[in-house]
């Protein structure tokens, strides 16, 4: 793809320079598009580069964000249990340094997968927690989302009912 090439560019002017936080950007990127074209190994090998970086750095809001993308690509590949583990290290890491924003991202992200585990209920708790912070934050954007999944959850949630 495109974005792939202007990424691995601006990777290697990165790596030319040793700019290792914008190194660790550009890893995290190509991850998410490897993970959106379902090259699932590809996109783990370049968030894990992403999180040994972030540990490198001590850049706690990159490792959240690092722990959820690979989170991601084992909800991807339907490894729920695993995600959870990543989802859970990224929760307690945004509890520690007052992330609200990777702590959003982050609950919503489990409530993803207990919705794609048919625990509607325990997914919508997750939704509103969610939801809860993306009001205090102002995200509108993200706010829509959450209404979003909360929606469908409640859904299938009410059909699992019937």
């Amino acid at each position: 793809s495109n974005a792939l090439k202007f990424i691995d560019q601006a990777l290697e002017i990165y790596i030319s320079n040793n700019d290792k936080p914008n190194m660790a950007r550009c890893y995290n990127n190509i991850g998410n598009i490897y993970n959106k074209l379902n090259i699932f190994n590809k996109a783990m090998e370049y968030h894990l580069l992403s999180l040994e970086l972030g540990e490198t750095l001590n850049d706690e809001k990159r490792i959240v964000s690092s722990l959820n993308n690979i989170g991601n690509v084992l909800k991807s590949i339907e490894k729920y249990d695993e995600a959870l583990e990543y989802y859970q290290k990224a929760l307690n890491l945004s509890y520690e340094i007052k992330d609200n924003k990777g702590l959003s991202i982050t609950l919503n992200n489990i409530g993803n997968i207990y919705l794609s585990k048919e625990n509607y209920e325990k997914a919508l708790g997750f939704y509103n927690r969610s939801l809860i912070l993306k009001k205090e934050l102002k995200d509108e954007i993200q706010d829509i989302k959450v209404h979003r999944y909360i929606f469908q959850g409640f859904l299938k949630y009410q059909l699992h009912q019937s």
